[in-house]
């Protein structure tokens, strides 16, 4: 994966995990779950969602994203889960 950091949505109180990804969430898509950008393009971002799909959003509606609170294994094994669903050419950039 590429280093998003530069790239990620705005907040002021962004989690870090260190060595992982930041996780989103969408706040009024719940059922959507938690997501991944796998990839930053200068008008879209793809983001890989737990509940399988990944959705290309525009970057006005990416700082709509909560970023997402989890303790290092937990988010390890979100950002291992939401990876392996990820289509191949957008699996582990970078």
């Amino acid at each position: 994966m590429s280093d998003l950091a530069a790239d990620r949505p705005v907040s002021t109180s962004r989690p870090v995990v260190a060595g992982l990804p930041t996780l989103y969430r969408h706040p009024a898509r719940k059922k959507w779950g938690v997501g991944l950008v796998l990839e930053r393009l200068a008008d879209r971002a793809h983001v890989q969602f737990q509940d399988g799909r990944l959705r290309t959003i525009h970057v006005d509606y990416l700082r709509k994203l909560e970023p997402v609170d989890r303790p290092y294994d937990v988010a390890r094994g979100l950002v291992d889960a939401l990876e392996s669903m990820a289509p191949d050419d957008l699996r582990n950039r970078g």
